[in-house]
């Protein structure tokens, strides 16, 4: 058997206290001392006595070493672009008021872009916030068009100007899993609820930021990995942004932190990728599909209704109001057998 601890690649030694999870109950052993890295790899651990000397040391002092933490729920491609400054920034952890909410929109509105596109507008914490509707943001933005995501990023609200700028009319067929609200005659009322449709009504921001998408994406990625996290899945990737990543492997010599992905389903819709695809760095490993959407808006599906309250009115929902599922049961059927009957999680 080959040696471990062969000399093959320089290597480096560290000391200080090390967190193993490679082992049962890790918080009630004493903490390793000493660490071997070759080429990358931790090929030991263990008691300063057992781990030979490296090429080079490195001692942590007093410091603990842990392993990356994995976020395994979360969508960089479109977080990178909702926090960066092409994006006027309503979330309730930074503006807390309805006021200052209205205030920084119009502040956005008056200097006459080509479009804006906000994030974080949320009636449930910004208290005085109502569900918009196409009048009213019409008569906020006027000819300028203006997409508004929503906090739980499950819907997000537009105006006339940006549903015509995204292609969407009164005619536009729903995508599946997916819809834009209409009013009883019909006409497009200024929501796009869950992923599909909101993709659709951002994709002209997707296309005016995609020459920074390199500096927002790299950026985004880096932040992560600053705050510990090494892995990182991307649970609505778009396949676009694929060339993107090879751009920075390429840009970096490596990427901040490691990339897993998950398409999103279609009934009847099979995977893209074969399951032995990418490598350690960068791969798909699933399918995403959207049962229902979220609490905050509600299109989660429940058996009973909503209370009717003054915060349930404020997200819109008449009294009595109960969410259903984006899918049938036959069309959750479908797309389950056919993406797990290929092995697919």
């Amino acid at each position: 058997m080959k040696n471990p601890l062969a000399a093959e690649a320089p290597s480096v030694r560290y000391t200080g206290r090390f967190v193993r999870t490679d082992v049962d109950d890790p918080i009630g052993r004493e903490p390793a001392e000493a660490m071997l890295v070759r080429d990358g790899v931790i090929v030991a651990i263990g008691t300063r006595d057992e781990i030979p000397a490296g090429d080079r040391s490195i001692d942590l002092g007093e410091g603990w070493a842990i392993s990356g933490l994995i976020e395994p729920h979360g969508h960089p491609g479109e977080a990178s672009l909702l926090l960066s400054d092409l994006v006027v920034d309503l979330r309730p952890v930074v503006v807390d008021s309805a006021d200052e909410v209205m205030r920084r929109l119009r502040e956005a509105i008056a200097k006459r872009p080509e479009r804006v596109m906000a994030n974080g507008w949320d009636p449930l914490l910004q208290v005085g916030l109502t569900t918009p509707t196409i009048q009213e943001l019409d008569a906020l933005a006027g000819d300028v068009p203006l997409v508004i995501v929503h906090n739980s990023g499950h819907s997000a609200y537009f105006n006339t100007a940006a549903a015509m700028s995204a292609g969407i009319a009164r005619d536009t067929p729903d995508p599946a899993g997916a819809s834009f609200s209409r009013d009883s005659s019909g006409e497009l009322s200024g929501t796009a609820f869950e992923a599909a449709a909101v993709m659709r009504i951002t994709t002209p921001v997707m296309e005016a930021a995609r020459q920074q998408m390199p500096r927002i994406f790299a950026g985004y990625l880096s932040d992560l990995r600053a705050r510990g996290i090494t892995t990182v899945a991307d649970l609505t990737w778009d396949k676009s942004l694929n060339q993107l990543v090879e751009g920075l492997r390429r840009q970096l010599g490596t990427l901040p932190v490691r990339l897993r992905t998950y398409e999103m389903s279609r009934p009847g819709g099979s995977a893209s990728v074969p399951h032995e695809n990418g490598d350690a760095w960068f791969r798909q490993v699933g399918i995403k599909t959207w049962s229902d959407g979220s609490p905050w808006i509600g299109n989660i599906a429940t058996s009973f209704p909503y209370l009717d309250t003054p915060q349930t009115r404020a997200l819109g929902l008449d009294s009595g109001h109960r969410g259903t599922a984006n899918y049938t049961t036959e069309q959750l059927v479908d797309i389950g057998s056919g993406y797990a009957g290929d092995g697919w999680q």
